[in-house]
């Protein structure tokens, strides 16, 4: 379990990474999207096997992955006042992307700072506590060996 817990956190800070680099590179917008993808599905692996109690601790998987579900819940909700402002007529020749919000929504730029910065901290947060968590693990079995 310890190479899932790796995997994951990793896969998440990269795609934190990307997905700010994204939003002022539009070059980058797929790699992010491809990213994403991959990380929602290890999203929800991680988060029914710290349930479980398979990935410890638990409390920062939890954490990790409410969080990623509300990034995800912020995109749905800038879907439909899209749909609702502009109309689907208007947005099906539009190219959607992060500039596009930025002009469309005046409060897009603020709130999607704020996501990001807490999205990069947590992502580091989530590598610290698991590192300093395996090498607990690895010193109590090093005491119990002794």
């Amino acid at each position: 379990m310890k190479t899932v817990g790796w995997i994951y956190l990793v896969a998440y800070a990269l795609d934190a990474v990307l997905s700010l680099i994204s939003s002022y590179v539009p070059g980058f917008l797929l790699a992010s999207n491809v990213v994403s993808t991959v990380v929602v599905l290890f999203t929800l692996v991680a988060f029914v096997l710290a349930c479980v109690g398979q990935l410890k601790p638990r409390k920062v998987f939890i954490i990790l992955a409410c969080f990623y579900c509300l990034v995800l819940g912020f995109g749905l909700i800038i879907g439909v006042l899209l749909v609702v402002q502009l109309g689907p007529q208007k947005l099906q020749g539009a190219d959607i992307n992060p500039q596009f919000f930025r002009q469309t929504f005046a409060w897009f730029e603020p709130v999607h700072l704020a996501l990001q910065a807490v999205w990069l901290c947590l992502a580091a947060y989530g590598l610290v506590a698991y590192a300093r968590r395996k090498a607990e693990v690895d010193q109590s079995a090093a005491v119990d060996v002794q």
